[in-house]
């Protein structure tokens, strides 16, 4: 890596933890309940405070990796169902 100072520093990994939020607005225009961190609020099968409306994955806050968005998906079929 450059540093701004000129110097280098050899690395061999870097991790980085970029800043996640919700980028659309659709939640948020059905009237949806939000958590204090900004994630729609959901019970344990993605409900939301609309009825009948199921959130799952980032939105919901949770770990952001693919596995857990489909079983929040999976819960959330479960409860629409």
């Amino acid at each position: 890596i450059w540093l701004e100072s000129g110097a280098c520093l050899p690395i061999h990994t870097l991790f980085l933890k970029p800043a996640m939020r919700q980028r659309s607005d659709l939640a948020a225009s059905l009237g949806c309940a939000f958590t204090a961190d900004g994630y729609v609020a959901v019970d344990a099968f993605g409900q939301t405070s609309v009825p009948m409306l199921f959130a799952a994955g980032d939105m919901t806050g949770g770990i952001k990796q693919l596995p857990a968005a489909v079983a929040s998906g999976s819960a959330a079929a479960m409860g629409a169902n």
